[in-house]
């Protein structure tokens, strides 16, 4: 058995655990705190990431010190992607995207055919729709645009063939004809 010790800064030491090309999480002794099921383990920011698919899509979230799943991929969603950047998790059902946060806590629900990460907000598309989501999750404007662009004050926005501004209050602007 193989094993590679993990010390942190919260004072615990983890291992990660191989058997016959397979991973577990186990603790300080030694004593598993996971099944054998990951083909690859890795850490960011307090949380084990464990694959076992070909593809290496996620399989689950182990939340240390005590091993438990934050999220569970083949409970909950076809696929699980890290973000390290923001921190955040974007997950799929039935090719239908949301995101999660750290914790597991769902910020946008899985519904949206696409989700862009802007420095400010998500941009969502919905039914060949694009709308607009604050990163708590709040919706700005629920997606009913064809396109739209970020502008220093809103959103240029397309609709119908028309041109319109959407200001930061939500409020619509169209174009004369």
């Amino acid at each position: 058995m193989d094993t590679l010790r993990l010390k942190e800064d919260d004072g615990f030491v983890w291992q990660r655990l191989r058997r016959d090309y397979n991973f577990a999480i186990g603790d300080a002794n030694g004593q598993t705190m996971t099944p054998y099921i990951f083909t690859a383990l890795s850490y960011f920011n307090g949380l084990f990431f464990g694959t076992t698919h070909a593809d290496n899509q996620l399989y689950g979230v182990i939340l240390s010190p005590n091993g438990r799943f934050v999220i569970d991929a083949n409970r909950h969603y076809d696929k699980i992607i890290l973000d390290t950047i923001s921190s955040r998790f974007y997950v799929a059902k039935q090719g239908q995207y949301g995101i999660c946060d750290m914790t597991g806590r769902v910020i946008v629900e899985p519904v949206y055919e696409e989700i862009l990460d802007t420095d400010t907000y998500y941009m969502v598309l919905q039914n060949n729709h694009w709308g607009c989501i604050e990163k708590d999750g709040t919706i700005v404007f629920p997606p009913r645009y064809d396109n739209f662009e970020k502008m220093e004050n809103g959103y240029r926005i397309f609709l119908d063939g028309q041109e319109g501004w959407l200001d930061l209050s939500g409020k619509e602007h169209w174009s004369e004809k």
